[in-house]
């Protein structure tokens, strides 16, 4: 990657209506221009992924608009990508990780969402998308590690619902197991979130727990203990 200028929200999940982190992505702006894409829930209502964050984020100064890419094909199209170039935050929404990571995959549109990060603009990916922006990512299929898109080396992210019923210590632990050369895994419950700032350094929001692990073991230094989340610039 470039030099980087913007900022990166990595969320748990199931952040829609939680004020502080509303407010924080929004930073006490009004009119922001913010861009949703409702990829990874392409077949699970994404209508209604744009409309829950419509209504959780323009009370508080955005304005919203869904960009509807659900295929590789729509992920090439020069008019999404071209309106990511001027928004000010791009919105990956929950869902499907492994539909997510083949319609972005050397994509226009994957191309300009990194570029609104070198830009200065901010990009925000919850729960599964957040995990497809590291590499290696978790595949939720069966836990073990596989390719994700980046631009995030510097640990895999673990969305790990509190409500889900496979959900459970033991099965995050099976799963950080299976992690190579002690990648550092970031553990984040639903309502949680942390901030990638430009400078490589890192801030937890939300009302969630936020965990770092190394080796199957929590680290009790937690964010402090992670590496520059970008590449420094050559």
């Amino acid at each position: 990657m470039a030099t980087i200028s913007g900022t990166l929200y990595l969320l748990g999940g199931e952040e829609a209506g939680n004020l502080e982190i509303g407010q924080e992505l929004l930073r006490g702006r009004t009119g922001v221009d913010l861009a949703v894409l409702p990829t990874a829930s392409a077949f699970m209502e994404p209508e209604r992924a744009v409309l829950e964050i419509g209504e959780w984020l323009r009370p508080l100064g955005a304005d919203v608009e869904g960009l509807m890419v659900s295929s590789r094909s729509d992920a090439e199209l020069d008019e999404f990508a071209q309106r990511l170039q001027s928004a000010e935050i791009g919105y990956l929404t929950d869902g499907s990780a492994m539909h997510l990571r083949t319609t972005l995959k050397a994509t226009a549109v994957f191309d300009a969402l990194i570029a609104m990060i070198e830009r200065g603009a901010t990009v925000v990916a919850s729960g599964s998308a957040a995990s497809v922006l590291c590499d290696p990512m978790i595949d939720p299929r069966g836990g073990a590690p596989t390719v994700g898109l980046g631009p995030i080396r510097a640990f895999t992210v673990v969305p790990h619902r509190e409500d889900d019923e496979d959900a459970s210590e033991e099965k995050l632990l099976r799963t950080l197991q299976l992690l190579p050369n002690s990648q550092p895994a970031l553990v984040l419950d639903a309502g949680a979130g942390v901030i990638c700032h430009a400078d490589g350094t890192y801030g937890a929001i939300g009302n969630g727990e936020v965990r770092v692990f190394r080796d199957a073991a929590l680290v009790p230094e937690g964010l402090k203990s992670l590496g520059p989340w970008r590449e420094p610039p050559s």
